[in-house]
């Protein structure tokens, strides 16, 4: 019963993170790859049972492949003194805009150690590998 509490509600990826790479607002992500990202240095046997590592690549898949809206993408740029994920009015952008270039890179970099602390305790080294040295 934890078990499909935990990945039906809290860890539930497609539902907290799927489909919004590209749509306004980043309060989510600010909020839950910090959680999700301590979960799984915590306790990465309950995760790994909890979500799939085919949902994690999909939320990597989503975040990199920008494709016609890359040009709209790239016009967003915080200010430098301002927080990732930051949407205040110091941010120098509003609160309906979407994931930067920057912010992106920082998902897909969280999103893949989360992979990779998730797989360590039950993959050989051999096998991981591949995925770290990529």
């Amino acid at each position: 019963l934890e078990t499909k509490v935990f990945s039906r509600l809290l860890i539930n990826i497609p539902l907290w993170l799927g489909k919004v790479a590209n749509t306004p607002g980043v309060a989510l992500h600010a909020a839950l790859l910090p959680a999700l990202s301590a979960a799984a240095k915590l306790t990465p046997n309950k995760v790994r049972a909890c979500i799939s590592v085919k949902e994690l690549v999909e939320l990597l898949k989503e975040h990199t492949q920008v494709g016609n809206t890359s040009e709209e993408i790239a016009k967003y740029e915080r200010e430098p003194s301002t927080e990732p994920f930051d949407r205040s009015s110091e941010s120098g952008l509003s609160k309906d805009a979407p994931l930067t270039i920057n912010e992106r890179r920082h998902v897909i970099d969280v999103i893949l150690g989360i992979i990779a602390t998730i797989l360590v305790p039950k993959t050989t080294p051999v096998h991981l590998s591949p995925l770290i040295n990529f």
